[in-house]
């Protein structure tokens, strides 16, 4: 019976290396669109063995919080949290506001990219965030936790699957392999710039990166709690899922 649960979880993990390798072979002039669309549905598609019960965002940030070995995943976008204290005049908010601010400013480097390590993390930003306190930004009520990269990564994740497109206006630079930002500016002329926005980039290589992390690290946790994790999916005829139980 071991022998068997084994040899599932081996064809299981090495199915999805062949395809990050596969994935990795497409070329074109949309290849970078493309392979992130992959990529992130290759996550999706892992997160399922392990939280088959999760609803999907759950499961997609559980799954690369866990498995993804992601050090930065749970450090505030700088620049998200701005723009929502910015938009929302809560006085609740108000020293979170000019702390934020204040620490934006420092980012000033032209023409440089930004690591996320210049973000703060989760529980540096908690102790000045009210207590049980949301902010709405249209009809949506907005938590702390969703300014964190792991939750922004899931919002890259929409974007790719339901829009067709990358948020925001960002480059990729290559090599990069780390999510980063860097300033979009205007030149009105040789000697006057100006600094139109902050955007953060999630690089094609960096997806790659964390497939391959969370597939290994998904590997031991399969082997080391005896899960055979084709259990996890139903398979059949019928396009219906239930049809098939």
């Amino acid at each position: 019976m071991e022998k068997l649960l084994n040899e599932a979880i081996e064809r299981y993990c090495n199915h999805f290396s062949k395809q990050i390798v596969r994935v990795n072979e497409i070329s074109g002039e949309a290849q970078i669109l493309f392979r992130k669309i992959l990529f992130s549905s290759i996550l999706d598609a892992l997160s399922r063995s392990v939280y088959p019960h999760e609803e999907n965002r759950n499961a997609f940030t559980l799954l690369v919080k866990n498995f993804g070995d992601w050090p930065d995943h749970n450090r505030v976008s700088l620049p998200h949290l701005e723009k929502l204290l910015k938009d929302n005049t809560d006085v609740a908010f108000e020293k979170l506001r000019k702390i934020a601010c204040e620490r934006l400013k420092s980012w000033q480097h032209p023409m440089n990219t930004i690591s996320l390590d210049c973000d703060p993390i989760l529980e540096e930003i908690a102790e000045h965030w009210p207590e049980g306190r949301k902010l709405i930004i249209g009809n949506k009520k907005i938590s702390l936790d969703w300014l964190t990269h792991l939750q922004l990564l899931y919002s890259h994740r929409n974007f790719l699957f339901h829009e067709f497109r990358t948020p925001g206006y960002g480059f990729e630079f290559e090599p990069d392999d780390e999510p980063y930002y860097h300033e979009l500016s205007t030149f009105a002329d040789e000697k006057s710039r100006g600094v139109d926005s902050i955007e953060l980039v999630y690089p094609v290589k960096f997806l790659e990166n964390l497939c391959t992390n969370v597939l290994g690290g998904l590997k031991t946790h399969l082997q080391e709690n005896k899960i055979n994790p084709y259990n996890s999916y139903t398979f059949g005829s019928y396009w219906i899922e239930q049809l098939n139980l």
